[in-house]
């Protein structure tokens, strides 16, 4: 097995730029170069580019006096209607705004193609952004400066203005500290009565930056003033905290609605790490500013503030110890307030009465605590009772007239009927919709369980509110979803919110806690995120190990997922021992109808295969296999991640044909019946590509290795650490077929996402180098190969891998071979051929192929062993 590329496993059984976002439709550049005259203007340099035009640095050409601008040029793009009506337009709209803090229009026209572009004044500033982290400001001095853009596009909007495109790099500040607002490229002008095309009002184009952009212009609705609201809320969230709100890198604008529209950004108090807030900003953020920045950013447009200005004028209630808006006005609130103001007058007073509501509450909710929750359960079990024997009732075939009921039908009708049956029972309604998204995902059918899941975090916002711990349930099954259909960017930002709402109303200690934080890790797992994927795993097994007895199932689950994971990092000691531990903790446990003792079994299989102990794993898969198909049928999803993950075993024993079979099985399931899962099929393709490599054939394992690498492209997008184990697959396979170019192609690829996605330990990094060192050897480059290879194997002794050691002491053998040093050779593969000798059965081809190596050495009667 060449160690530079990896069998795949199946996804688990148990859950399964700063710069801005540019426009899809790819806009043809024009620059512009230093010295060419556009209008009365010398083009001197290029200053940066926007959604809609480049803008230069200019100055005038005419000699009637010197003054230096910013010259807007438009670009084309094909993607955008009407280009030149938006530039008329911004031209009438600047043209009669005047205020301190917006650059003025000087000038428009169009080039002698008929490109318009603006002449403005041209600012010396610093983005907004920079400039507070350059002079380290302060948080008073940070809201001074945000209600200084607030007074700018208050100001626009009372002129009947909104800019739609807000953001840092669209703020300079000066060095006298005034604020100045760039680029109304994008502005859509409120009145109906300008004398430009009137469609401009009415069209969509989507010019915009969607890390900016509200929940509204996302979905192509009508915007209005509060669109700019939110944006406000977002800037201020990222001068606060230094982070944006949502993290959107490598996703579509399809995902990032869904983000958006679905889930509530973390406080900025919470983005601060705390292992660096020396200053304590968090605690600073955490109340008043979280509430006002999450009140401007609200998904409801009418729950932002009415206007800029009273986003200022909230802040300056900060700044000055007064009660915020952003607030709920309850009497405990202002009472607060008061306090702060006059805490010495009224501190007897406040404690007395304190006292005595204690008392009475205590009283109070004693009494009636037990005869409330039994009345609750009974009415509750009596309303779940009625509703699934009407759901039966309705799918028995004598009440379908002979039809034959599936439990796809059975689901659909409770579905349909749940909304309008349980309206009056909100908690249970939830509860019941979970699980019947978990029934709908089960079955395969992940559109309808996303389509239920997402309803339901509907639901609890709409009824609970955003601090409940009904929507972090909802939010957590909504996550879990995501996760099972590869979205593992959304499932993140789903179980981050999540915890963060659990962690706001103190739930950090019991059982849903613990399986949240393991949700993490898993989902972080999947993302191959180890580091990150191990602190949640270490934090989950603190939480598991605090649960009572009775929680045995819980810590089980938690142990089996760190063994994976730390078995995926290549910790294989930490991963067996865990493996082990979890196992009698899991016999007889399911979690939302997954085997949990059956994926121990394939857990501790996976990580005994990678330590190359093939006959103690493999009767551990053959089980799972078996359970899961009893379980489910063989048709089912889950039976095929686990003929995947058999056929990674029965490729590392050599038994190709029954690796290909099984991955044939795999694929077939997969493309019978629900529609399949992108990266389950590309996993497959995958390792069908590393048994035809490794079996000899170079044809079909490039096929595989293409599809794959398509698959995962679709599945989880360009730069993710997945493609890299196939775009090495690739490369290996062209570079045994002589194709050395297209091999140097694939490879580049893998580096620079390795470079970008992996943490510097990371052990993966070595399977770049030696790949790299194998090309290099083949295209006559040695000594980079034998750096590369060198390299290598310096870095796998230190690994506990020896399948990947021996591979790269044969590759540098053949190296030294090829320059003549037989000795230096020859040591190199005795000490391959003991390691696989420790780790091989006798009959594998490795053992064969390093035979080979050491009988062709000249002047040696060295006979394998």
């Amino acid at each position: 097995m060449e160690p530079g590329v990896s069998p795949e496993r199946a996804p688990d059984a148990a859950l399964d730029l700063t710069v801005d976002h540019p426009n899809p439709a790819g806009p043809v550049r024009r620059e512009l170069p230093p010295g060419e005259i556009v209008g009365r203007y010398r083009i001197v340099r290029l200053l940066g580019r926007g959604g809609m035009g480049s803008v230069y640095f200019a100055e005038r050409a005419d000699e009637e006096y010197q003054q230096s601008v910013a010259l807007k040029v438009v670009e084309w793009c094909p993607a955008v209607t009407d280009l030149a009506g938006r530039f008329r337009a911004e031209r009438q709209i600047l043209a009669r705004l005047t205020h301190e803090n917006i650059a003025r229009l000087l000038d428009g026209g169009q080039m002698p193609d008929g490109t318009p572009y603006l002449v403005m004044e041209h600012i010396d500033g610093t983005r907004i952004d920079h400039y507070c982290k350059l002079g380290r400001l302060n948080i008073e001095a940070r809201l001074k400066l945000m209600q200084q853009v607030c007074a700018s596009v208050q100001y626009a909007h009372q002129n009947l203005v909104i800019h739609r495109d807000l953001k840092p790099s669209n703020i300079l500040v000066t060095e006298q500290g005034v604020v100045k607002l760039l680029d109304f490229g994008v502005a859509k002008l409120l009145s109906a009565d300008h004398d430009s095309d009137p469609s401009m009002t009415q069209q969509i184009d989507r010019v915009l930056t969607p890390d900016h952009a509200s929940p509204e212009q996302l979905l192509g609705q009508p915007v209005g003033t509060t669109s700019d609201i939110y944006a406000l809320g977002v800037l201020l969230y990222e001068l606060l905290s230094g982070k944006r709100p949502f993290e959107f890198a490598n996703l579509s604008l399809s995902e990032i609605t869904r983000i958006v529209g679905l889930t509530s950004p973390a406080p900025p108090s919470a983005r601060i790490r705390t292992e660096t807030d020396r200053r304590g900003l968090a605690n600073e953020l955490r109340g008043d500013l979280d509430n006002i920045v999450l009140k401007a950013m609200h998904r409801d447009p009418n729950r932002r503030y009415p206007s800029a200005a009273a986003l200022a004028a909230d802040i300056q209630n900060y700044l000055d110890g007064r009660p915020v808006q952003a607030r709920p006005d309850t009497f405990t609130y202002r009472a607060r307030k008061f306090l702060r103001r006059n805490v010495w007058a009224v501190a007897g007073v406040t404690a007395s009465v304190m006292m005595i509501v204690t008392v009475i509450s205590f009283y109070t909710v004693r009494l009636s605590e037990e005869r409330d929750i039994a009345q609750r359960e009974r009415k509750a079990a009596d309303t779940v009772a009625e509703f699934m024997i009407d759901v039966f009732r309705r799918a028995n075939p004598n009440e379908t007239r002979g039809a034959e009921v599936t439990a796809r039908d059975a689901l659909d009708a409770a579905a349909a009927r749940i909304d309008r049956d349980l309206n009056n029972e909100p908690r249970l309604r939830l509860a019941l919709m979970r699980k019947m998204g978990q029934s709908y995902s089960g079955l395969g059918l992940m559109p309808e369980a996303l389509s239920l899941m997402e309803r339901q975090v509907s639901v609890a916002r709409e009824l609970f509110g955003e601090t409940d711990v009904e929507l972090a349930r909802a939010l957590e099954a909504l996550g879990h979803v995501h996760h099972s259909m590869s979205k593992f960017i959304l499932a993140e930002q789903a179980f981050g919110e999540a915890e963060l709402i659990r962690i706001r109303l103190g739930l950090e200690h019991d059982a849903e806690w613990v399986l949240l934080l393991h949700s993490v890790a898993t989902n972080l797992r999947a993302e191959q995120r180890f580091e990150d994927a191990i602190k949640y795993h270490l934090r989950a097994e603190q939480g598991a190990r605090a649960l009572p007895e009775s929680e045995h199932a819980t810590l089980g689950n938690v142990l089996q997922g760190m063994a994976f994971t730390y078995g995926e990092s290549g910790d294989y000691v930490r991963a067996e021992r865990y493996a082990r531990e979890a196992l009698p903790l899991l016999e007889g446990a399911v979690y939302e109808g997954h085997d949990l003792y059956g994926n121990g079994l394939n857990t501790l299989g996976h990580i005994l295969r990678r330590q190359f102990k093939i006959e103690e794993a493999e009767p551990l898969f053959r089980r799972f296999v078996a359970r899961q198909t009893e379980m489910l049928g063989k048709n089912h999803f889950l039976v095929a991640r686990a003929q995947n993950n058999l056929a990674t075993l029965l490729r590392a024993k050599a038994d190709y044909k029954g690796a290909e079979e099984a991955l044939l099985e795999a694929l077939r399931i997969y493309q019978s019946g629900r529609e399949p899962d992108q990266l389950d099929l590309a996993i497959a393709h995958h390792n069908l590509a590393g048994v035809y490599r490794e079996a000899g054939d170079f044809v079909h394992a490039l096929e595989h290795a293409d599809i794959a690498i398509a698959l995962k492209r679709e599945a989880v997008g360009p730069g993710s650490p997945q493609l890299v184990s196939s775009l090495l697959e690739r490369a290996g396979a062209l570079r045994e077929l002589g194709k050395f170019a297209d091999a140097h192609v694939a490879l580049a690829e893998a580096e620079t996402i390795a470079a970008q996605r992996f943490d510097q330990k990371d052990r993966r990094h070595v399977m770049v180098t030696i790949e790299r060192g194998r090309l290099n050897f083949v295209t006559g480059k040695t000594v980079e190969a034998q750096q590369d290879l060198e390299a290598a194997v310096a870095s796998l002794r230190k690994q506990d891998e020896p399948a990947r050691l021996a591979e790269a002491l044969c590759n540098l053998a053949e190296l030294r071979t090829d320059a003549g040093d037989m000795a230096g050779a020859r040591t190199l593969l005795d000490e391959a051929a003991t390691l696989r000798r420790k780790i091989m059965p006798a009959a594998h081809p490795a053992l064969a192929a390093v035979q080979r190596q050491l009988s062709a050495l000249k002047g040696t009667d060295h006979t394998a062993p």
